[in-house]
């Protein structure tokens, strides 16, 4: 039997030996069943931290402290793999605090959902397989999909689900009224089809919209119905930025990505949707510019060769890992460039992918000295 003091030095032990570098670490208990996984671009300071005392750790944490008996790792040459081997390893392990201290991610869907000839927008685990029907997602947020839908409905009041006779939020002003049926039926059908352009990004006007209303009611005090909108918006364009990052994967545009290593490497990532056809490292002081992007075109060109064709609906298992990715190219600062189709057969394309790769590499080449 090994007791709390001999645990405790061997933990001290190990924490001293993390290396100050990115990567993937892995807490299990006296077991050996890893029950937390996590990513850090500094292993040393990111495990040593969970071990210190602090005001700031949260019950949750500190129970997993107490539990933890050893701890392993994975080093990575650069963060953004570390992100990616961190989502990896927990879809794999499922470790018992990943879950315990994350919400569960139940990849809900937006549904517009055709009854007696008219749309009605829901929320559901899976995509409706109904004709006329469309969806929006997969999200990651069950809650968060909630609170955008129910926030919709209520503030253009469509939430009555009561149609063959008034209801009592009609005579307390909390519905449009198309449980009286005549020209509210129109109505309604106006406000579905622009939520149907909003969650599509081809009219976000309502957007507009709902932050006069939240202005007009903060300007005339009604804070709770300002902070209701409040509420509402920011969780309607979180989704759009998902349906966005959704859509940016379907299409499964190329990317090339560089993550730095040290002062004098970079990474090179070739991605497709969530998969990583080719990665390699480069140093540009003992390479030189020029022999880099000729090295680097010629890999793309024979990478993007091979067939690589995916379903149009992504896997709840693709979605972190296609977040993690736009999420890099997205971010300000982002040495990352799109490669389309096109470029791989045209001296055109060519030329543009020599110039992408020069005009990042000079990029990290000029902050390095800076």
């Amino acid at each position: 039997m090994i007791l709390k003091e001999d645990w405790s030095n061997m933990l001290q032990k190990k924490l001293k030996k993390l290396p100050s570098a990115p990567g993937v670490y892995f807490m299990k208990d006296g077991r050996g069943n890893v029950i937390y996984v996590g990513k850090s671009k500094n292993l040393k300071s990111r495990v040593s931290s969970y071990f210190q005392h602090s005001k700031n750790h949260s019950n949750k944490v500190e129970r997993l402290v107490n539990h933890v008996k050893d701890i392993d790792y994975i080093v990575t040459d650069t963060e953004f793999e570390a992100l990616l081997k961190e989502a990896k390893f927990i879809r794999e392990l499922q470790p018992l605090y990943n879950r315990l201290m994350k919400n569960p991610k139940s990849y809900p869907y937006i549904i517009f959902e055709r009854k007696k000839g008219y749309y009605h927008m829901t929320v559901s685990l899976s995509p409706s397989k109904e004709e006329g029907s469309l969806f929006f997602g997969p999200y990651s947020s069950k809650s968060q999909v909630e609170k955008a839908v129910n926030g919709l409905k209520n503030a253009f009041k469509i939430n009555c689900e009561n149609w063959d006779k008034p209801c009592l939020d009609y005579s307390l002003g909390k519905c449009l009224g198309m449980c009286l049926g005549g020209d509210k039926i129109d109505q309604y059908e106006q406000v579905i089809n622009r939520f149907i352009c909003l969650f599509s990004r081809e009219d976000k006007s309502i957007l507009e919209e709902l932050e006069r209303d939240m202005n007009l009611a903060s300007a005339n005090f009604q804070f709770e119905k300002a902070a209701k909108i409040r509420d509402t918006l920011k969780a309607v364009k979180s989704l759009l930025r998902k349906e966005e990052m959704i859509e940016f994967a379907r299409k499964q545009i190329s990317i090339g990505l560089f993550d730095s290593v040290d002062e004098e490497t970079v990474k090179f990532f070739l991605i497709k949707r969530n998969v990583i056809l080719f990665s390699k490292k480069y140093n540009w002081k003992k390479m030189g510019l020029k022999r880099i992007i000729e090295e680097l075109t010629m890999e793309i060109l024979e990478q993007s060769c091979f067939p690589f064709q995916m379903s149009g609906i992504l896997q709840q298992d693709e979605i972190d890992d296609a977040a993690i990715i736009y999420s890099f190219v997205q971010k300000k600062g982002s040495s990352s460039f799109l490669i389309p189709d096109d470029w791989l057969s045209r001296k055109e394309g060519i030329k543009k992918i020599e110039q992408s790769i020069k005009k990042l590499m000079e990029k990290i080449k000029d902050h390095r000295m800076g």
